[in-house]
């Protein structure tokens, strides 16, 4: 099968005026040669001096004092020590409380309830005061203070 000529130049025919020119800008087909641009020699001059900045103008920024946190309550250590104690039982059933994988309470199943083993910290009174010092020690660093009388 033939391929039709273009639209342009099937529709002329010989009565028709010819298309009309279209004006575009003419190139400026002359190229001059770009300047040459060479970085400045670092070695023989020293790098320019900062602009000088008015005294008045200068402001200085004081960071801000740190605050100080509150310290957690026995309350909140026995909680945070509660779960990270449940956190790190591998199993399912680590206080009676829990339940299993079927939904049933673990009850005297729970790692909690046998002897030897794991020994999950499963309640409030499971917390020694032994073990809330020590995890003050470990994140409540105490801030240095000066001594009384020096300057």
């Amino acid at each position: 099968m033939p391929v039709p000529p273009p639209a342009q130049a099937a529709s002329t025919n010989a009565g028709d005026p010819p298309p009309p020119q279209q004006n575009l800008p003419q190139q400026n087909l002359v190229t001059e040669p770009l300047p040459v641009v060479r970085p400045p020699d670092l070695s023989t001059s020293p790098p320019p001096a900062p602009p000088a900045v008015p005294s008045a103008s200068v402001s200085l920024v004081v960071p801000p004092r740190p605050v100080a946190r509150k310290r957690a309550s026995d309350a909140q250590i026995a909680k945070l020590l509660i779960d990270a104690s449940l956190s790190s039982y591998p199993g399912n059933c680590p206080c009676p409380y829990n339940t299993d994988a079927a939904g049933h309470a673990c009850g005297r199943r729970s790692a909690y309830s046998r002897a030897g083993g794991y020994e999950p910290v499963c309640f409030r009174k499971d917390v020694t005061p032994g073990m809330i010092v020590d995890w003050r020690v470990i994140n409540e660093p105490v801030e240095a203070t000066a001594p009384q009388g020096s300057p």
